[in-house]
């Protein structure tokens, strides 16, 4: 496996993690009044995927000087580690350490109500800063159109990150909490997301649309993988409608049935978007428009 390759996987597999950790405290902060059984064990999960991804990102970041020398005796080369330690891209990734840190630390003072007090402002800061740290590299830091296309990705990846990390937090709400709380929360969740999936699908459109300067070829790798993510999208919108118009209702009407079946289904979301997020990894390792 190259170095790139090898960069790749650990890429996507930090992308989840992040993502994880960032969405569940996201969750806990719009949702935490709301939930009793499972709040300790939403906190725990992103404390320990935010310990998780630090020691991934810290991965990739060593990788980087890798990927330079294109051979891994990168790693034990240390002129070649001091420069990739110099790149945006490596001050990214150490804002982002940082960051998953201080949520960390934000959910192990996080008091058990779910309040947004003693550690939790340090929880919603760490995962802003995370999601924000992306802005540091990639195209959209080089971009003449950059004034108008890092806040159109900032908005892209503070939703797909609440999306994505509140998966988890409502599939153990659903298992764990009352009919009653669990309708409340589900029905919350969808009343937000009615808001954010249109904005989600209008940020990610204008970035294609901003970086590839027009429709990219769908006949060439970049604009391929942007099918595969179109597509990706396409499919979890379907689900999230069939959640929200059957399953929602059912769930408030104290169906037991379809509180499994969401359970389902939220497993099968968070499946695709993983394939999405590794996608995403492939698009921004290996090709650009």
């Amino acid at each position: 496996m190259s170095p790139d390759v090898a960069s790749a996987a650990i890429r996507g597999l930090a992308f989840a993690l992040l993502f994880q950790a960032c969405g569940a405290v996201f969750f806990l902060a719009l949702f935490g009044r709301m939930v009793d059984r499972s709040a300790r064990p939403i906190r725990r999960l992103a404390l320990t995927v935010a310990l998780c991804g630090c020691a991934v990102v810290g991965i990739q970041l060593l990788l980087d000087a890798s990927r330079m020398t294109g051979e891994y005796a990168g790693l034990f080369d240390t002129d070649m580690q001091r420069l990739a330690l110099t790149t945006p891209g490596a001050v990214a990734r150490m804002l982002q350490m940082a960051a998953l840190l201080a949520i960390a630390y934000g959910m192990w003072k996080w008091p058990s109500a779910g309040s947004p007090t003693a550690g939790g402002p340090t929880a919603l800061m760490g995962a802003l800063i995370a999601a924000a740290a992306f802005l540091l590299a990639g195209h959209t830091a080089t971009h003449p159109w950059r004034p108008i296309l890092a806040p159109l990705l900032l908005v892209h990846l503070l939703v797909v990150a609440y999306w994505f990390g509140s998966l988890v937090p409502l599939y153990l709400a659903l298992r764990r909490e009352s009919a009653g709380v669990a309708a409340d929360v589900v029905a919350a969740f969808s009343r937000l997301a009615l808001w954010l999936v249109p904005v989600l699908a209008l940020a990610g459109i204008a970035l294609v649309l901003g970086i590839a300067r027009g429709i990219p070829p769908f006949d060439e790798p970049y604009g391929a993988l942007i099918l595969v993510k179109a597509s990706a999208f396409a499919v979890l919108m379907g689900i999230a409608g069939l959640n929200k118009l059957r399953l929602a209702p059912a769930i408030a009407r104290g169906q037991q049935s379809a509180r499994n079946a969401l359970q389902a289904f939220i497993a099968i979301e968070a499946v695709i978007i993983v394939g999405v997020l590794v996608t995403t990894a492939v698009l921004t390792t290996f090709y650009s428009p």
